[in-house]
């Protein structure tokens, strides 16, 4: 690397990066991620954000990337008001998605959520008394939600 100023004294960087011999490069993996932690702050939107990580598991799991992000801000109630997960059942949303693999082509789809509730006790000792569907039906992720 040449200096901009010319007095500067040298501090022992070399004068070209170093390469790496070509027998050694390898092609990257493949970029792509699930779902990931991602904080409501005090607000009480906890199921925008369940949702939206839902939706990007099953987006990931279709061999598509998706911005979690922008998916939380489609959900998230304009006044950050506390929704329940059903009152996102027949909600359409637009979703930028980019396939991992091959052409690695983008698009954007419009997908819509379908919620169903299924009602479970909880015990004295507090426990969750449910059974779910499992496996899961392709496609369909669970959300939990605890009154």
């Amino acid at each position: 690397m040449k200096p901009l100023i010319e007095d500067i004294a040298d501090i022992g960087l070399p004068a070209r990066h170093p390469q790496i011999p070509v027998d050694l490069l390898r092609k990257p993996n493949i970029t792509g991620q699930p779902a990931i932690p991602s904080s409501q702050g005090s607000f009480p939107v906890c199921a925008s954000h369940a949702v939206a990580k839902a939706i990007v598991e099953i987006i990931d799991e279709k061999g598509y990337d998706c911005d979690q992000n922008a998916i939380v801000a489609a959900l998230v109630h304009p006044n950050q008001e506390a929704k329940n997960p059903d009152y996102f059942n027949g909600s359409k949303i637009k979703i930028k998605i980019t396939k991992k693999s091959g052409d690695h082509s983008t698009g954007e789809i419009e997908l819509e959520i379908n919620v169903q509730t299924q009602g479970a006790n909880v015990g004295s000792d507090l426990e969750f008394n449910l059974n779910p569907l499992i496996p899961l039906p392709e496609a369909m992720k669970m959300v939990l939600r605890w009154d």
